[in-house]
Parts: C-alpha cells; structure tokens; sequence
C-alpha cells in the first residue's frame, strides 16, 4: 500500500523538525558555519591561486 506524496512530505517534515529541535544544538550549528566559512575561504584561495597560475596548494 502506497502512502500519499502529501502523507510522505508530512512526515519528512515532522521528522525534520523533531531532528532539529532534538538532537541539533547551537553548538553543533556554530561548528557548522565555522566548516562552512573555513571551506569558503580555502575555495576562495584556490581560486586566487588559479588566476595566479601558483598549483602547488595543498590543504
């Protein structure tokens, strides 16, 4: 027996409200955009890096 797309979307949704309400504190979210800004960075330096013609980068 199949299950609604609605039914399902309703579900997920539940699910992932009681995921982040539970389980995701603000710890995990300040580490979160910390590995979001470290990764920006490191993309921008590749970048530059690039236009500069330097390859030998390794992080």
């Amino acid at each position: 027996m199949s299950k609604s797309k609605d039914r399902i979307d309703y579900e997920n949704y539940v699910f992932i409200n009681y995921f982040f309400k539970n389980y995701i504190n603000k710890k995990w979210l300040k580490l979160l955009r910390i590995q979001c800004y470290a990764e920006q960075v490191i993309q921008d330096i590749s970048n530059i890096a690039q236009i500069r013609g330097i390859s030998n980068i390794n992080f």
